[in-house]
């Protein structure tokens, strides 16, 4: 549970992680490759937290993250030359996304993209998602690029 959310200037996440029991506060977004990549990740937080150092390092994709039945994370990342914005899944390989449109992941997705569509940034997308989504919520944390 979820929402990461990219306006084109910001990267904004909710805190909340939840399982069956407990919610706790985390953080879901983090600079990477010495601040040449902002990103966030969404899902299973043991997959998300692999995903990250993984593109973080470098090295080898982990092979437990290519198996389709267990691997519920996506990642994320916008990277610093010319602003590129890639979706990592259970592949090393990017999905390229267009720059110019609003990008959201996580169970909040459609409530920020809408926001976003309306004109609102990804910070606020993340606070309308969580008055509307269950199992987002508890703050929002942001990050831009430094000028």
């Amino acid at each position: 549970m979820t929402v990461i959310a990219w306006d084109g200037r910001t990267l904004a996440a909710d805190k909340m992680c939840a399982d069956d029991w407990t919610a706790r506060r985390v953080t879901k977004i983090r600079r990477l490759r010495g601040g040449e990549v902002i990103a966030g990740a969404s899902g299973d937080a043991d997959r998300c937290r692999a995903l990250m150092a993984w593109l973080d390092a470098g090295g080898e994709f982990p092979a437990h993250l290519r198996t389709a039945d267990q691997t519920r994370a996506t990642l994320l990342a916008i990277f610093r030359d010319g602003r590129r914005v890639a979706l990592y899944q259970r592949e090393p390989e990017p999905i390229w996304l267009d720059n110019d449109t609003p990008h959201a992941i996580g169970s909040g997705a459609e409530a920020a993209l809408a926001a976003m569509h309306c004109g609102r940034s990804s910070r606020e997308a993340v606070q309308v998602a969580s008055m509307v989504c269950r199992g987002v919520g508890m703050g929002v944390d942001t990050l831009e690029f430094d000028s």
